[in-house]
């Protein structure tokens, strides 16, 4: 299991000055525990969240002990999209959660590569439940089967790691092939009558005897 290093942070600190100084604000909670604010240095999460992401259990360990928990919500800045305020859960390793785990699509389907279809990804995410020691990173859904217009994989046919269970509606679509759109070109209709009342009239003036 990952150890990230935190210190309990004192709620009076200006969050602003703590980022200042390379950390980032967190607060730690779970069921029947008090939340305790922390602040963890930013690098050293960043490379932690990149090893074990939502879904993998990381050891936060402070002055007063070690906690199993797992990276909840990060909230990130607008503008330079980095993380700026962090929410660790506390598990119970013994005892399942429930997360939400990104489904990553491998695999090339037929009906892409020969150009019949595009693939549209219904679900980007589904929810599992596991013990915390068994939570996958990722869903892993192979679409090499998708061959025709309408194929599609629903929450059913996902496989998934031993220990881990589904918690989405089983007939729920996760990827399918829908048929390409052809793009027709607008153009304006032209109106035959206002054309030929136009006609007539220069006609008509062709024909009339000029005022001398």
């Amino acid at each position: 299991m990952n150890k990230l290093q935190a210190k309990i942070r004192n709620v009076k600190d200006s969050l602003q000055e703590v980022r200042k100084n390379g950390l980032i604000p967190a607060v730690l909670f779970g069921k029947g525990v008090e939340s305790t604010p922390l602040s963890v240095e930013k690098v050293a999460f960043q490379k932690t969240w990149k090893e074990v992401g939502e879904s993998g259990t990381i050891s936060i360990e402070t002055e007063n002990g070690s906690s199993p928990a797992l990276i909840s919500e990060v909230q990130y800045d607008p503008i330079k999209n980095t993380p700026i305020h962090i929410d660790f859960r506390i598990v119970d390793m013994n005892k399942p959660v429930e997360v939400d785990i990104p489904v990553s699509l491998i695999g090339e389907s037929p009906a892409v590569k020969s150009g019949t279809g595009v693939l549209v990804k219904a679900l980007h995410e589904v929810k599992v439940s596991a013990l915390p020691g068994d939570l996958p990173h990722e869903i892993e859904v192979d679409i090499s089967g998708l061959q025709n217009i309408d194929d599609k994989i629903s929450i059913s046919e996902i496989k998934v790691p031993k220990g881990v269970t589904i918690l989405d509606e089983a007939e729920e679509t996760v990827v399918m092939i829908a048929a390409i759109k052809e793009e027709v070109e607008e153009t304006t209709p032209i109106d035959l009558t206002k054309i030929e009342v136009e006609e007539k009239g220069k006609k008509k003036e062709e024909e009339a005897p000029s005022e001398e």
